[in-house]
């Protein structure tokens, strides 16, 4: 069981990246953060889940919490 339903994202590399099938809890989430030009710079970040979740992103100089419902659809985008 993972707390909340929260998951914690510290950003901090420039280039695309992401991990597929992350375990969580007795479910699995896909993340992907798209290409950044600075540390500083907000990311933009796909999530995909079978289940609710909180995101909290954190990047140099900035920090959000995203809410995030089931995929049913292409994945979310921040």
């Amino acid at each position: 069981m993972v707390p909340c339903n929260t998951l914690i994202w510290r950003v901090s590399l420039l280039e695309a990246h992401g991990v597929q099938r992350y375990p969580f809890g007795k479910d699995k989430v896909n993340l992907f953060c798209a290409a950044r030009s600075s540390q500083e710079e907000k990311p933009h970040i796909e999530i995909e889940s079978s289940f609710a979740l909180d995101v909290v992103i954190k990047w140099k100089g900035g920090k959000e919490t995203k809410h995030f419902g089931p995929s049913k659809e292409p994945p979310h985008t921040v």
